[in-house]
């Protein structure tokens, strides 16, 4: 792929066909879908929001890191907003009865966003940057002073 774009980037027949016949021969691709990917059918170039969506998934899996894809809007138990943030869901109680994390009840549950518990995650990152950039220019004044 071109450096800084996508420019120029096309989805050939027969670049899809070799990928759905790798894919068949793995097992994550069921014989009945190889139809859908016989090299003479036309194959509609995708949109580019698309690519640049799967260019950036297949990056993330090539670093080695996982992912989980969720509908927007959606709305997380606070089990599930706890292995998020990789918290305890106790602590999780917690931020959320200091109104550090928005929520609502549906009866007696409590229910999160993914919009704010993300909005948290990110707010929260910065302020631990921050944290680490100042005690690394503490460390650094203390190193010139000897």
């Amino acid at each position: 792929m071109p450096e800084g774009g996508l420019d120029g980037y096309e989805v050939t027949s027969e670049a899809l066909a070799s990928w759905c016949t790798t894919m068949s021969k793995l097992g994550r691709l069921r014989p009945p879908k190889m139809a859908a990917c016989h090299p003479s059918r036309r194959i509609p170039r995708p949109a580019r929001p698309a690519v640049q969506l799967l260019t950036g998934i297949l990056a993330e899996f090539a670093r080695g890191h996982t992912m989980t894809a969720y509908p927007i809007p959606t709305e997380l138990t606070t089990q599930e907003a706890a292995e998020l943030l990789n918290v305890s869901r106790p602590h999780l109680i917690s931020l959320l009865e200091r109104h550090e994390i928005p929520y609502h009840k549906v009866g007696t549950h409590r229910r999160i966003a993914l919009s704010d518990l993300l909005e948290y995650h990110r707010k929260s990152q910065a302020r631990r940057d921050a944290a680490l950039d100042e005690l690394a220019g503490l460390g650094q004044e203390l190193d010139s002073d000897d």
